[in-house]
């Protein structure tokens, strides 16, 4: 968990174009702030099934409930702990985003107005690879594959699979460019 704090912090630090430091990154980061809470709800999760767990995650729960809470409700973001969310992880908007009963890579983006799920309850969710950028009003729904590198444009609706390092725009989803480099995106 730590480690992929850690990974957050460094993204969350270089948004924006500069280094910017820790405080300023913790204060003014809604999307880290969020990550913050998830992660710590993750490791409650895991920590239930430990001898030392069963003590810990009865005191601890309702404090993550009530961050959770505030986050949901002063951000709008929701990001459950049933998603495995990568470490590097950043968020650039808040409000509107939904993550849930999915996996998402390492050093992915997202933006405002996202949906990650699965297309209903008791369904295989989405796997989004690694460095995956979504852009805002993007949704991922369903069992689909998102390989590494792709680019899911501003309100794409993807519902199949896409593959690496390719650009999808479009309701349903299409690919409209092969190989391309969204490492330059913010």
């Amino acid at each position: 968990m730590i480690e992929a704090l850690r990974a957050d912090l460094l993204r969350a630090r270089s948004d924006g174009g500069g280094e910017v430091s820790v405080l300023h990154a913790v204060v003014n980061s809604h999307g880290f702030q969020a990550l913050v809470v998830y992660r710590a709800g993750r490791w409650l999760r895991s920590a239930r099934g430990r001898p030392a767990g069963w003590l810990l995650a009865p005191l601890l729960s309702p404090g993550y409930w009530l961050l959770a809470k505030a986050i949901q409700l002063l951000y709008d973001i929701r990001l459950e702990p049933s998603a495995d969310i990568g470490p590097g992880l950043l968020i650039h908007h808040l409000g509107g985003i939904r993550v849930r009963d999915c996996r998402l890579g390492s050093n992915c983006v997202i933006h405002q107005e996202v949906v990650i799920e699965p297309a209903g309850e008791g369904l295989a969710g989405p796997h989004l690879g690694d460095r995956v950028w979504v852009g805002p009003h993007a949704q991922v729904v369903g069992a689909a594959r998102v390989g590494d590198g792709a680019t899911v444009g501003a309100g794409a609706v993807v519902t199949q699979d896409v593959p690496s390092h390719a650009m999808v725009l479009g309701n349903p989803a299409r690919v409209a460019r092969s190989n391309y480099d969204n490492s330059e995106l913010p």
